[in-house]
């Protein structure tokens, strides 16, 4: 019984702390790939928690091509977002750290993300990415979009 029980809480924490496939195909994929596309298939198919992880690739692939942080896979969220404060009058730099947070609770919090979680996270990416309505030119942030 013991034995049981310990294999039972070893293996509770492989799910939860172990990252998903998408996660690890974070630098092994091709530069190419639509995260933002991908993250939406994924939420439609509820995986949320890849989805997540999607939109996270996502909106770090953006500010690596404005040239804002240096993609690298030791860095974590909390690294990227000191890269990205150096700069914050090209970012909408609230709503970025706002994601970051939400990620950082969903990923490594809680360690899975449910669909009320997906949908912030996914309005917030969906914003700085101008993706999303109200991400116009007549918004404050719109100039601040990520392309």
């Amino acid at each position: 019984i013991v034995l049981i029980i310990l294999v039972r809480i070893g293996y509770g924490l492989l799910v939860r702390y172990s990252p998903s496939a998408l996660g690890r195909q974070q630098f092994d994929s091709a530069r190419g790939t639509d995260w933002w596309r991908t993250a939406q298939q994924r939420a439609a198919d509820s995986d949320y928690t890849g989805a997540a992880h999607a939109l996270y690739l996502a909106l770090l692939g953006s500010v690596a091509r404005r040239g804002l942080v240096s993609l690298h896979e030791s860095k974590t969220t909390g690294d990227y977002l000191r890269e990205v404060r150096r700069r914050p009058d090209a970012i909408d730099l609230p709503r970025f750290a706002d994601f970051t947070r939400s990620y950082e609770t969903v990923i490594y919090g809680i360690g899975t993300c449910d669909q009320e979680r997906y949908t912030r996270l996914n309005n917030l990416a969906g914003t700085l990415l101008g993706l999303l309505p109200g991400s116009t030119d007549s918004q404050p942030h719109a100039r601040r979009a990520i392309p």
